[in-house]
């Protein structure tokens, strides 16, 4: 691919776009509706532009994710774009690997007018393993596209970062890096502009989710756990069968919740003192007792991620398939 003079310097900015933002400690953590997504957002030194960074691990060849993302007149990303705020979108090609992109979106404020964005957005494979996608303001649509004096003139520079990972239970990984500098022009509080910054990034959100693998990753990890098990020969005997019987055993005046979680059956106690408490929930799973136990047992596991709503979750292995010692925040 030939790049003209405009598109590499493009580039370049993005780059060093994304360095600045980086390096900055004014960003703060905010919390995802997606716990595999994470966003860091605010202001930089002296500017009152909105900026974020979000960033995942998605199932999928670099490549690809790239494509859908690059697709932005596709039937998806056409109904993605109005579901979203969407009003008026126009692509026009430069190259293979740059379009000119105007989009209007109604940011759902009550009392702001639509914003417009003109943007270049250029592609480039910088490596077998990395690629960069950089959006930047132009004025070359101005002469076949006249503005409309209702609608308010917006601004942005958008990079997204892609980079190969190793497979994962034989599925391809790409780590994505989406670095959003936003002035939606007119007198914007902050915690609007953060907001507004938070919705650019669900583009990120979307992507991951349309190409989510975590029930084949989970499977294949719980049948390496399961393998583990079978072949792993018992320890601790009668004693310790004892000790795990007496943490399961009934307490005194121990009682059954009003809430239920499907047809488990559940007790409880809570001791007014100390703050302690105690339950058990039975019930009965159609897998086998290995696969079962392989499943709660892989901390690391996505869908017991998601089903726990642990923001933060952190364990240790001391050897392989043993001695595991789990921290949940």
């Amino acid at each position: 691919e030939v790049y003209s003079e405009g598109e590499q310097l493009l580039i370049e900015k993005g780059k060093v776009t994304v360095q600045a933002i980086m390096g900055s400690a004014n960003l703060k953590v905010l919390e995802s509706d997606d716990p595999l997504v994470t966003i860091k957002a605010g202001h930089l030194d002296g500017d009152k532009l909105g900026t974020g960074i979000f960033e995942s691990v998605v199932d999928g060849e670099m490549e690809k994710l790239a494509a859908f993302e690059w697709l932005k007149m596709s039937r998806e990303a056409t109904k993605n774009f109005h579901d979203k705020g969407g009003v008026k979108k126009v692509v026009e090609e430069v190259s293979n690997h740059s379009f000119y992109y105007l989009s209007r979106r109604d940011l759902k404020v009550p009392g702001f007018k639509h914003r417009e964005w003109r943007q270049l957005v250029v592609w480039k494979k910088e490596d077998e393993d990395k690629m960069i996608v950089c959006y930047d303001d132009t004025d070359a649509m101005n002469e076949a596209h006249l503005r409309d004096p209702k609608i308010v003139a917006a601004s942005a520079r958008t990079i997204w970062e892609y980079e190969r990972l190793p497979e994962v239970e034989g599925i391809p990984q790409t780590k994505i890096r989406l670095v959003a500098r936003l002035d939606i022009a007119g007198g914007v509080p902050g915690f609007v502009m953060n907001r507004l910054v938070r919705r650019f990034g669900t583009a990120l959100d979307s992507m991951r989710k349309k190409f989510d693998k975590s029930l084949e990753i989970d499977a294949g990890r719980r049948a390496a756990i399961v393998q583990l098990i079978e072949l792993k020969e018992e320890s601790g005997g009668a004693e310790a069968l004892a000790q795990f019987e007496a943490l399961i055993k009934e307490r005194p005046g121990s009682e059954r919740p009003s809430w239920k979680f499907g047809t488990a059956d559940s007790t409880v106690k809570v001791e007014a003192i100390g703050g302690h408490a105690w339950g058990t929930t039975r019930m009965d799973i159609r897998a086998s007792m290995e696969e079962v136990a392989a499943f709660l047992w892989d901390f690391g596991s996505r869908s017991n991620m998601e089903i726990s709503g642990d923001i933060e979750r952190t364990f240790e292995s001391e050897e392989e398939g043993e001695g595991l010692g789990k921290k949940v925040v």
